[in-house]
Protein backbone atom coordinates (compact mmCIF):
# COMPACT_ATOMS: atom_id res chain seq x y z
CA UNK A 1 0.00 0.00 0.00
CA UNK A 2 1.10 3.31 -0.58
CA UNK A 3 1.17 6.13 2.06
CA UNK A 4 0.39 9.67 2.53
CA UNK A 5 2.58 11.74 5.35
CA UNK A 6 0.92 13.13 8.29
CA UNK A 7 2.33 16.81 8.57
CA UNK A 8 4.69 17.97 11.11
CA UNK A 9 7.65 19.95 11.46
CA UNK A 10 11.28 17.92 11.59
CA UNK A 11 14.08 18.82 12.20
CA UNK A 12 17.39 17.36 9.90
CA UNK A 13 21.10 17.84 11.31
CA UNK A 14 23.66 16.85 8.79
CA UNK A 15 26.79 15.78 9.83
CA UNK A 16 29.69 16.61 7.35
CA UNK A 17 32.18 14.69 8.68
CA UNK A 18 34.76 12.28 7.00
CA UNK A 19 36.18 9.02 8.34
CA UNK A 20 38.90 7.25 6.49
CA UNK A 21 40.57 3.43 7.16
CA UNK A 22 40.64 0.02 6.50
CA UNK A 23 37.38 -2.04 5.03
CA UNK A 24 36.50 -4.84 7.43
CA UNK A 25 34.85 -7.97 6.86
CA UNK A 26 31.42 -7.85 7.58
CA UNK A 27 29.18 -9.94 10.01
CA UNK A 28 26.46 -11.76 7.76
CA UNK A 29 23.10 -12.82 9.66
CA UNK A 30 22.20 -16.50 9.50
CA UNK A 31 18.36 -15.78 9.51
CA UNK A 32 16.57 -12.72 8.01
CA UNK A 33 13.50 -11.37 10.17
CA UNK A 34 10.94 -12.03 7.13
CA UNK A 35 11.50 -15.74 7.76
CA UNK A 36 8.83 -16.14 10.46
CA UNK A 37 5.62 -14.08 11.74
CA UNK A 38 3.43 -11.75 9.69
CA UNK A 39 4.32 -8.87 7.51
CA UNK A 40 3.42 -6.45 5.23
CA UNK A 41 4.72 -4.04 2.98
CA UNK A 42 4.10 -0.84 2.20
CA UNK A 43 6.09 2.17 0.41
CA UNK A 44 5.93 6.25 0.42
CA UNK A 45 7.58 8.56 -2.24
CA UNK A 46 8.46 11.32 0.17
CA UNK A 47 10.45 12.09 3.14
CA UNK A 48 7.85 12.72 6.02
CA UNK A 49 6.28 11.44 9.36
CA UNK A 50 4.01 9.13 8.58
CA UNK A 51 0.62 7.84 10.08
CA UNK A 52 -1.16 4.73 10.44
CA UNK A 53 -4.40 4.90 12.78
CA UNK A 54 -7.12 2.15 13.32
CA UNK A 55 -8.57 1.99 9.75
CA UNK A 56 -5.28 1.11 8.28
CA UNK A 57 -4.57 -1.52 10.24
CA UNK A 58 -8.43 -2.74 9.99
CA UNK A 59 -7.87 -2.51 6.23
CA UNK A 60 -5.38 -5.21 6.38
CA UNK A 61 -7.22 -7.89 7.89
CA UNK A 62 -5.38 -7.18 11.68
CA UNK A 63 -8.16 -8.40 14.35
CA UNK A 64 -8.16 -5.27 16.65
CA UNK A 65 -9.31 -6.72 19.70
CA UNK A 66 -6.08 -8.71 19.41
CA UNK A 67 -3.74 -6.22 18.62
CA UNK A 68 -1.14 -5.21 20.97
CA UNK A 69 0.25 -1.55 20.50
CA UNK A 70 3.29 -2.59 22.31
CA UNK A 71 3.62 -5.15 19.44
CA UNK A 72 3.73 -3.40 16.65
CA UNK A 73 7.05 -2.53 14.54
CA UNK A 74 7.96 -1.99 11.16
CA UNK A 75 11.22 -2.56 9.32
CA UNK A 76 13.25 -0.80 6.51
CA UNK A 77 16.87 0.41 6.15
CA UNK A 78 17.96 3.90 5.70
CA UNK A 79 17.23 5.07 2.01
CA UNK A 80 19.61 5.86 -0.86
CA UNK A 81 21.20 4.59 -3.28
CA UNK A 82 23.74 1.26 -2.51
CA UNK A 83 27.03 1.75 -2.85
CA UNK A 84 28.66 -0.08 -6.12
CA UNK A 85 32.05 -0.50 -4.63
CA UNK A 86 32.79 -3.92 -3.60
CA UNK A 87 34.07 -3.42 -0.89
CA UNK A 88 31.70 -1.18 1.11
CA UNK A 89 29.50 -2.30 3.55
CA UNK A 90 26.10 -2.98 3.47
CA UNK A 91 23.20 -3.77 4.64
CA UNK A 92 22.53 -7.53 5.12
CA UNK A 93 19.02 -7.35 6.67
CA UNK A 94 16.17 -5.11 7.59
CA UNK A 95 16.48 -2.72 10.44
CA UNK A 96 13.69 -2.21 13.11
CA UNK A 97 12.68 1.81 13.16
CA UNK A 98 11.55 3.73 16.04
CA UNK A 99 8.42 4.64 16.06
CA UNK A 100 5.95 7.32 17.99
CA UNK A 101 2.34 5.06 19.36
CA UNK A 102 0.18 7.06 20.46
CA UNK A 103 -2.44 6.03 22.07
CA UNK A 104 -0.71 2.86 23.20
CA UNK A 105 -0.58 3.49 26.81
CA UNK A 106 -3.76 1.47 27.66
CA UNK A 107 -2.57 -1.27 26.07
CA UNK A 108 -5.52 -1.11 23.34
CA UNK A 109 -5.36 -0.23 20.22
CA UNK A 110 -8.51 2.05 20.39
CA UNK A 111 -10.23 3.67 17.39
CA UNK A 112 -8.50 7.15 18.22
CA UNK A 113 -4.70 5.73 18.26
CA UNK A 114 -2.33 5.51 15.45
CA UNK A 115 1.44 5.33 14.73
CA UNK A 116 3.90 7.65 13.35
CA UNK A 117 7.44 6.84 11.78
CA UNK A 118 9.93 8.88 9.20
CA UNK A 119 10.01 7.41 6.30
CA UNK A 120 12.57 8.62 3.58
CA UNK A 121 12.71 9.79 -0.46
CA UNK A 122 14.21 6.41 -2.06
CA UNK A 123 16.81 9.43 -3.61
CA UNK A 124 18.87 11.73 -0.63
CA UNK A 125 20.92 14.74 -0.67
CA UNK A 126 24.56 15.01 1.03
CA UNK A 127 26.44 17.80 2.17
CA UNK A 128 29.99 17.97 0.64
CA UNK A 129 32.17 19.95 -1.09
CA UNK A 130 31.84 20.03 -4.31
CA UNK A 131 34.60 21.25 -7.08
CA UNK A 132 32.99 23.50 -10.69
CA UNK A 133 34.26 25.55 -12.76
CA UNK A 134 32.17 29.29 -12.31
CA UNK A 135 33.26 31.95 -15.04
CA UNK A 136 36.28 30.17 -16.09
CA UNK A 137 37.39 29.88 -12.57
CA UNK A 138 37.66 26.39 -10.68
CA UNK A 139 36.35 26.43 -7.32
CA UNK A 140 35.16 24.62 -4.28
CA UNK A 141 31.88 25.09 -2.31
CA UNK A 142 29.96 23.76 0.09
CA UNK A 143 26.40 22.67 -1.04
CA UNK A 144 23.81 19.90 -1.01
CA UNK A 145 24.26 17.50 -3.90
CA UNK A 146 21.10 14.99 -4.33
CA UNK A 147 22.45 11.31 -4.74
CA UNK A 148 19.94 9.59 -7.21
CA UNK A 149 18.86 6.00 -6.99
CA UNK A 150 18.63 5.21 -10.56
CA UNK A 151 16.32 1.70 -9.27
CA UNK A 152 13.01 3.13 -7.67
CA UNK A 153 10.77 5.59 -7.09
CA UNK A 154 9.76 4.14 -4.09
CA UNK A 155 10.94 3.40 -0.44
CA UNK A 156 9.07 -0.20 1.23
CA UNK A 157 8.86 -0.54 4.43
CA UNK A 158 7.39 -3.99 6.74
CA UNK A 159 4.68 -3.91 9.66
CA UNK A 160 4.74 -7.30 12.13
CA UNK A 161 2.11 -6.99 14.92
CA UNK A 162 2.31 -10.64 15.90
CA UNK A 163 5.81 -11.45 17.22
CA UNK A 164 5.65 -10.97 20.17
CA UNK A 165 8.34 -8.38 21.06
CA UNK A 166 7.72 -4.98 21.97
CA UNK A 167 8.96 -2.35 19.09
CA UNK A 168 11.27 0.82 19.32
CA UNK A 169 10.03 3.42 20.51
CA UNK A 170 10.97 6.88 19.67
CA UNK A 171 13.21 8.73 22.52
CA UNK A 172 12.67 12.65 23.59
CA UNK A 173 15.63 15.33 24.22
CA UNK A 174 15.28 17.98 26.34
CA UNK A 175 16.84 21.75 25.28
CA UNK A 176 19.25 23.19 27.46
CA UNK A 177 18.76 26.62 29.01
CA UNK A 178 18.47 29.16 25.80
CA UNK A 179 19.44 32.12 27.82
CA UNK A 180 23.04 30.33 28.11
CA UNK A 181 23.34 30.35 24.22
CA UNK A 182 25.54 32.70 22.26
CA UNK A 183 24.79 32.20 19.20
CA UNK A 184 21.42 32.33 17.62
CA UNK A 185 20.64 30.20 14.07
CA UNK A 186 17.95 32.24 12.39
CA UNK A 187 18.63 30.58 8.70
CA UNK A 188 19.42 27.37 7.13
CA UNK A 189 20.34 25.87 3.87
CA UNK A 190 17.79 24.50 1.58
CA UNK A 191 17.69 22.70 -2.41
CA UNK A 192 15.93 22.25 -4.65
CA UNK A 193 15.91 20.36 -8.09
CA UNK A 194 14.23 19.51 -11.24
CA UNK A 195 14.70 16.32 -13.80
CA UNK A 196 11.96 14.65 -15.53
CA UNK A 197 12.92 10.80 -17.53
CA UNK A 198 11.26 11.21 -20.49
CA UNK A 199 13.84 9.70 -23.09
CA UNK A 200 17.14 8.08 -23.69
CA UNK A 201 19.09 8.13 -26.80
CA UNK A 202 20.00 4.46 -26.66
CA UNK A 203 17.17 3.00 -24.81
CA UNK A 204 19.25 1.61 -21.84
CA UNK A 205 21.52 2.90 -19.43
CA UNK A 206 21.00 5.27 -16.28
CA UNK A 207 20.58 9.04 -17.45
CA UNK A 208 17.37 9.65 -19.01
CA UNK A 209 16.60 13.14 -20.49
CA UNK A 210 13.94 15.48 -19.77
CA UNK A 211 12.00 18.37 -21.79
CA UNK A 212 12.98 19.01 -25.54
CA UNK A 213 13.58 22.84 -26.88
CA UNK A 214 13.32 22.02 -31.11
CA UNK A 215 13.56 25.02 -33.98
CA UNK A 216 9.54 25.37 -33.48
CA UNK A 217 9.36 25.48 -29.96
CA UNK A 218 12.97 26.76 -28.90
CA UNK A 219 12.25 28.17 -25.16
CA UNK A 220 11.18 26.41 -21.55
CA UNK A 221 10.71 28.16 -18.64
CA UNK A 222 10.42 26.73 -14.72
CA UNK A 223 8.67 28.91 -11.96
CA UNK A 224 11.12 27.80 -8.40
CA UNK A 225 9.44 29.75 -5.06
CA UNK A 226 11.73 29.37 -2.19
CA UNK A 227 9.54 30.91 0.45
CA UNK A 228 11.52 33.30 2.84
CA UNK A 229 14.57 33.56 0.74
CA UNK A 230 17.51 35.53 2.45
CA UNK A 231 18.60 37.87 -0.52
CA UNK A 232 21.35 39.14 0.94
CA UNK A 233 23.47 35.68 -0.29
CA UNK A 234 24.01 34.28 -3.39
CA UNK A 235 21.91 30.95 -4.72
CA UNK A 236 24.20 28.37 -6.84
CA UNK A 237 22.24 26.91 -9.62
CA UNK A 238 23.95 23.84 -11.22
CA UNK A 239 22.47 22.03 -14.66
CA UNK A 240 23.09 19.82 -17.19
CA UNK A 241 21.88 19.92 -20.78
CA UNK A 242 22.52 17.62 -24.05
CA UNK A 243 22.20 19.43 -27.85
CA UNK A 244 21.94 17.92 -30.91
CA UNK A 245 22.47 19.21 -34.09
CA UNK A 246 23.61 18.76 -37.75
CA UNK A 247 25.54 22.04 -37.45
CA UNK A 248 25.69 24.83 -35.05
CA UNK A 249 23.61 25.96 -32.16
CA UNK A 250 23.25 27.66 -28.82
CA UNK A 251 21.62 28.21 -25.74
CA UNK A 252 21.22 30.63 -22.95
CA UNK A 253 20.01 30.38 -19.40
CA UNK A 254 18.52 33.01 -17.38
CA UNK A 255 16.96 33.45 -13.81
CA UNK A 256 14.67 36.45 -13.42
CA UNK A 257 17.08 39.30 -14.98
CA UNK A 258 20.47 37.20 -14.55
CA UNK A 259 22.16 35.80 -17.54
CA UNK A 260 23.65 32.79 -16.64
CA UNK A 261 24.20 31.53 -20.15
CA UNK A 262 24.73 33.44 -22.81
CA UNK A 263 24.76 31.76 -26.61
CA UNK A 264 27.10 28.78 -25.39
CA UNK A 265 28.18 26.98 -28.79
CA UNK A 266 27.24 23.28 -28.97
CA UNK A 267 28.22 21.48 -32.13
CA UNK A 268 27.44 18.58 -34.23
CA UNK A 269 28.84 15.50 -32.17
CA UNK A 270 31.16 12.57 -33.51
CA UNK A 271 29.59 9.48 -35.39
CA UNK A 272 29.56 7.72 -31.97
CA UNK A 273 27.98 10.64 -30.15
CA UNK A 274 24.20 11.22 -29.90
CA UNK A 275 24.57 14.36 -28.76
CA UNK A 276 27.42 16.84 -26.85
CA UNK A 277 26.44 17.44 -23.20
CA UNK A 278 27.35 20.52 -21.28
CA UNK A 279 26.89 21.41 -17.33
CA UNK A 280 27.36 24.69 -15.77
CA UNK A 281 27.42 26.15 -12.39
CA UNK A 282 26.29 29.73 -11.73
CA UNK A 283 26.41 31.76 -8.38
CA UNK A 284 23.65 35.06 -8.37
CA UNK A 285 21.47 37.09 -6.57
CA UNK A 286 17.46 37.79 -6.71
CA UNK A 287 15.76 39.87 -5.28
CA UNK A 288 12.16 37.75 -4.84
CA UNK A 289 11.32 34.41 -4.00
CA UNK A 290 10.15 33.59 -7.30
CA UNK A 291 12.28 32.16 -9.57
CA UNK A 292 11.79 31.81 -13.27
CA UNK A 293 14.40 29.71 -15.01
CA UNK A 294 14.32 30.82 -18.67
CA UNK A 295 15.80 28.08 -20.73
CA UNK A 296 16.31 28.95 -24.99
CA UNK A 297 17.68 27.34 -28.21
CA UNK A 298 19.28 29.01 -31.09
CA UNK A 299 20.01 26.77 -33.75
CA UNK A 300 21.64 27.48 -37.09
CA UNK A 301 19.86 24.56 -38.78
CA UNK A 302 16.56 22.94 -38.77
CA UNK A 303 16.03 20.01 -36.87
CA UNK A 304 18.63 20.65 -33.60
CA UNK A 305 17.56 20.02 -30.23
CA UNK A 306 18.34 20.61 -26.95
CA UNK A 307 17.49 18.43 -24.06
CA UNK A 308 16.91 19.33 -20.66
CA UNK A 309 18.55 17.30 -17.67
CA UNK A 310 18.57 18.29 -14.38
CA UNK A 311 18.84 21.77 -13.00
CA UNK A 312 19.75 22.13 -8.75
CA UNK A 313 19.59 25.11 -6.62
CA UNK A 314 21.04 25.48 -3.55
CA UNK A 315 19.97 28.83 -1.32
CA UNK A 316 19.72 29.81 2.04
CA UNK A 317 16.07 30.80 3.96
CA UNK A 318 15.20 32.51 6.93
CA UNK A 319 13.60 30.22 9.55
CA UNK A 320 10.23 30.82 9.68
CA UNK A 321 7.62 28.03 9.45
CA UNK A 322 5.60 27.81 6.27
CA UNK A 323 2.61 25.41 5.88
CA UNK A 324 2.25 22.11 8.42
CA UNK A 325 5.28 20.26 7.44
CA UNK A 326 8.21 22.36 7.62
CA UNK A 327 11.46 20.50 6.89
CA UNK A 328 14.60 22.36 7.96
CA UNK A 329 18.69 21.70 8.06
CA UNK A 330 21.37 23.20 10.46
CA UNK A 331 24.89 22.33 9.20
CA UNK A 332 28.02 22.08 11.53
CA UNK A 333 29.55 25.59 10.55
CA UNK A 334 26.75 27.44 11.55
CA UNK A 335 27.32 26.44 15.18
CA UNK A 336 29.45 28.92 17.49
CA UNK A 337 32.77 27.07 18.33
CA UNK A 338 32.33 26.03 22.26
CA UNK A 339 29.36 27.44 22.80
CA UNK A 340 25.80 26.78 23.58
CA UNK A 341 23.62 27.82 19.85
CA UNK A 342 20.28 28.49 19.96
CA UNK A 343 17.90 27.73 16.87
CA UNK A 344 15.11 29.88 16.69
CA UNK A 345 12.08 28.88 14.07
CA UNK A 346 9.36 31.88 13.65
CA UNK A 347 5.62 31.52 13.20
CA UNK A 348 5.00 28.05 15.02
CA UNK A 349 1.91 27.68 16.88
CA UNK A 350 1.86 25.60 20.23
CA UNK A 351 0.63 22.29 19.10
CA UNK A 352 3.45 21.73 16.48
CA UNK A 353 5.93 18.29 17.09
CA UNK A 354 9.54 18.74 16.54
CA UNK A 355 11.53 15.80 15.43
CA UNK A 356 15.25 15.49 14.94
CA UNK A 357 16.19 12.85 12.14
CA UNK A 358 19.43 12.87 11.97
CA UNK A 359 19.24 9.17 12.23
CA UNK A 360 16.60 8.74 10.04
CA UNK A 361 15.88 5.50 11.63
CA UNK A 362 15.89 6.03 15.66
CA UNK A 363 14.24 9.89 15.42
CA UNK A 364 13.98 11.69 18.86
CA UNK A 365 11.38 14.34 19.67
CA UNK A 366 12.99 17.63 20.34
CA UNK A 367 11.68 19.73 23.18
CA UNK A 368 11.55 23.87 23.14
CA UNK A 369 10.46 26.34 24.37
CA UNK A 370 7.57 28.35 22.35
CA UNK A 371 7.50 32.22 23.32
CA UNK A 372 5.27 34.35 21.31
CA UNK A 373 5.13 32.28 18.34
CA UNK A 374 8.63 31.63 18.28
CA UNK A 375 10.14 28.23 18.49
CA UNK A 376 13.75 28.12 20.76
CA UNK A 377 15.67 24.83 21.36
CA UNK A 378 19.39 24.76 22.10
Amino acid sequence: MKMKSQLYIRLFFVLATMAFGAVNAQNNTTKSVLSEHTWYRFSVTEDGIYKLNYQDFQNLGIDMQLLNPNHIRIFGNEAGLLSEKCGDPRYDDLSELALQVVGAEDGRFDTDDYVLFYGQHPSKWVLGQRRDTIDRVPTVSEQYDIERNYYSDSTYYFLCVNSGEEGRRIGHRASATVQNATTVITEFRDYAYHEVELMTPFFSGRNWYGEQLTSGDPVISFEQVLPDLVKSKELKMNARVMGRTSGNMYFSVKVNDNILQDKVQIVKPGDVSYGIEKTFARMFFSDSDTLTIRFEMTPDVIGSTLFIDYFQLNFWRHLKRVGDYYPFRITPDQYGEGDYSTVWVQNVPLHFVLWDVTQPLSPYEQEYSNTGGNMLFV
